[in-house]
């Protein structure tokens, strides 16, 4: 497993105690180059990738839009949905370079926000990235489905934590039952296993 992720160590620490091996890439997922070396490193350290989350995003700034700077808002958009369309495309072409191997399947998680649907004063940046993030999804969806790679969402509600939904599959989750303790414990992607059990 491959991490982008501020909390590096304690990821790491939390994959290689369950035997597995992990590696960290500093990246900024809004920049093409850093996106490029962070394929580039994880391709090298674990020679394919079956899995691909895109879960990194820039928070609201509480600037209403009159007084909105632009590179601000720019900025928003590069991480929360530049970045996952860089990721995704990086991510399929390495699944059709696998020739047959890379046609049995793969996974591009998008986590969104209740804010996609639900908007804030202030949060211009954020809702709008979101939103755009859901229809990134499900035209993606469209354009993969027939290379086998299947592209759900994790939609989450930081203030209430209430739930996680998979568009793909019209499935919803209890995060205080099932997902939210393992959540808490820094297992960030066991979860991907639950929703690909379901």
């Amino acid at each position: 497993r491959a991490f982008v992720d501020r909390s590096e160590v304690r990821m790491k620490a939390g994959v290689e105690a369950e035997g597995r091996r992990a590696i960290v890439v500093r990246a900024d997922v809004g920049d093409k180059d850093d996106v490029e070396r962070l394929f580039t490193e994880a391709i090298d350290a674990f020679g394919r990738i079956d899995i691909l989350m895109n879960n990194a995003s820039v928070d609201a700034s509480g600037t209403y839009v009159a007084d909105i700077d632009i590179d601000d808002f720019a900025a928003a958009l590069r991480v929360n949905l530049f970045g996952p369309v860089m990721c995704s495309g990086y991510f399929v072409r390495h699944r059709s370079s696998l020739g047959a191997a890379g046609t049995r399947g793969g996974r591009i998680i998008n986590v969104t926000s209740v804010h996609e649907e639900i908007p804030r004063a202030g949060a211009a940046d954020y809702d709008c990235s979101k939103g755009a993030l859901r229809n990134l999804t499900r035209t993606l969806a469209l354009e993969v489905a027939e290379k086998g790679i299947t592209v759900p969402t994790v939609q989450v509600d930081i203030a209430k934590a209430a739930e996680y939904s998979c568009e793909d599959s019209d499935q919803t989750l209890d995060v205080h039952r099932v997902l939210w303790p393992r959540l808490q414990a820094d297992d960030k992607l066991r979860f991907i296993y639950e929703l690909e059990m379901r």
